[in-house]
């Protein structure tokens, strides 16, 4: 019974062991989560252009507002009565509603009023149609350019937070290089001086000279010097991510190279290859997705469109005048204006905005144009990257090879424990190196993606 009672207590412990321990590499593995999550969150740049879009969707819901039913009530009562004859009849109650149908071309009114005197209640409805021609009211021109202004913000805002998150994985991975090169860098620092040490005994039995001895103390200083100076720099590149990020220098940072986040963009840019790839498909997804050319799509449409409103509101002009009066009854009124002369205005105007219209054309191919050079420079970077990977792939590859050569020749006694020690160590550097060929084709991959998709960038990286 007692050792029944001390394997269930066993198996909650461990189970609770388990638990705790997943727990923690959970949280490791969401530590660049944890960094970029803060950075988004502290970005200035991010948080002006979110306000930016809020006060635009209020700006929009307020556009509507304004079309959408009022309705105002008035109340006049008199206070001080002197018996004059302005004051009387003037306790009454005013009761008035509108709103505009049919994207502002139909305004419905309403009115009502009634005196305090015993008198019926005065009621009334209006009915203003605008028949001809068929352009959009100031109120809905203003909607048209909000809703550009929005779509607009909302891609530069993806962009921004996808440019951010891609300068702060370089940041990232380059402090995991050097944390990585730091180790390589201390394990030849303790090798150097353990060599010193050991010449400097020897030395003192003469079993050493002098050019040996200076041979292991420049070995010792320059292997001090660039541990130094790693370490130099890797404090430097950290002090600037947190400063990026706008976090405090005390921040706690867990350098992983398979953190989740990093593996997800990796896994998002393996699908882009250069090889055969389409170019006039990825610039029409730049041209999609960049807020330069949303704005100068969306403004030359709208242009287009106020070249076609010119060109109606030259000429008729109709519209329908409805109302019923509970005291006059029921009239209507048509409007027709055509205006015969404008002393060469309407084609000034228009010819303007033709104008317009093919200035914003030639912005669009400038654009373009840089959107080529831009995407065909990247690509260029791939490919020498793809190219560096292969070296750096044979060289690793030697070094290995080296090292199991020195581990059989160290076993048979041929060679002493340094040699053996630095071969591992090369194996270890070239390793190092390798990584950061890989980081470098990731980096450049990402760099497509910020311009084709940043919108997926922002989902692995916040959800």
């Amino acid at each position: 019974m007692s050792n029944k009672k001390h394997r269930v207590i066993l198996s909650v412990s461990l189970f609770l062991v388990i638990l705790f321990a997943s727990a923690a590499v959970k949280a490791a593995d969401s530590d660049l989560k944890r960094l970029f999550t803060a950075g988004l969150d502290n970005n200035l740049e991010i948080v002006k252009l979110e306000n930016e879009i809020s006060t635009l969707k209020r700006n929009i819901q307020l556009n509507k507002a304004r079309t959408d039913w009022q309705v105002n009530v008035g109340v006049n009562k008199l206070i001080v009565d002197d018996d004059s004859p302005a004051s009387m009849n003037s306790d009454k109650v005013d009761l008035s509603a509108n709103k505009n149908f049919v994207n502002d071309k139909i305004n419905f009114s309403t009115n009502a009023n009634y005196d305090f005197d015993g008198s019926e209640i005065i009621y009334g409805v209006n009915l203003n149609i605008n028949l001809y021609p068929n352009t959009p009211s100031e109120s809905m021109k203003n909607l048209i350019n909000l809703n550009n202004q929005l779509n607009t913000k909302l891609k530069e805002l993806y962009s921004k937070k996808a440019e951010l998150v891609k300068d702060w994985l370089k940041k990232y991975l380059q402090l995991v290089k050097l944390d990585e090169n730091i180790d390589i860098l201390n394990q030849r620092f303790k090798i150097a001086e353990d060599d010193y040490t050991e010449i400097q005994q020897k030395a003192k039995i003469d079993e050493a000279g002098q050019q040996k001895l200076w041979e292991a103390e420049l070995k010792l200083k320059d292997a001090e010097y660039n541990l130094t100076d790693n370490r130099q720099q890797f404090k430097q590149l950290k002090k600037a991510l947190l400063d990026a990020l706008q976090l405090e220098q005390d921040t706690e940072l867990i350098l992983n190279r398979d953190d989740s986040i990093l593996i997800k963009l990796r896994e998002l840019t393996e699908v882009v290859s250069i090889d055969n790839i389409d170019r006039k498909q990825v610039l029409a997804q730049i041209v999609n997705t960049s807020s330069q050319f949303a704005a100068n799509i969306s403004h030359n449409e709208y242009l287009k469109q106020e070249l076609e409103w010119l060109k109606k509101e030259a000429g008729l002009e109709i519209t329908l005048q409805n109302n019923y009066d509970s005291e006059k009854e029921f009239s209507a009124t048509l409007n027709v204006n055509y205006n015969l002369f404008d002393s060469g205005i309407q084609d000034i105007q228009e010819e303007n905005k033709r104008q317009e219209i093919a200035n914003n054309e030639i912005t669009f191919a400038q654009l373009y144009e840089q959107s080529t050079s831009r995407l065909d420079n990247i690509i260029n970077q791939i490919e020498l990257a793809n190219l560096n990977l292969k070296r750096k792939q044979l060289e690793h590859d030697k070094a290995v090879d080296n090292s199991l050569i020195a581990s059989r020749q160290y076993e048979a006694g041929a060679v002493e424990k340094e040699v053996l020690n630095n071969s591992l160590l090369s194996e270890n550097s070239s390793l190092a190196a390798l990584n950061g060929a890989y980081d470098n084709i990731f980096l450049n991959k990402l760099d497509i993606l910020i311009l084709t998709q940043p919108d997926e960038i922002i989902k692995e990286v916040t959800k």
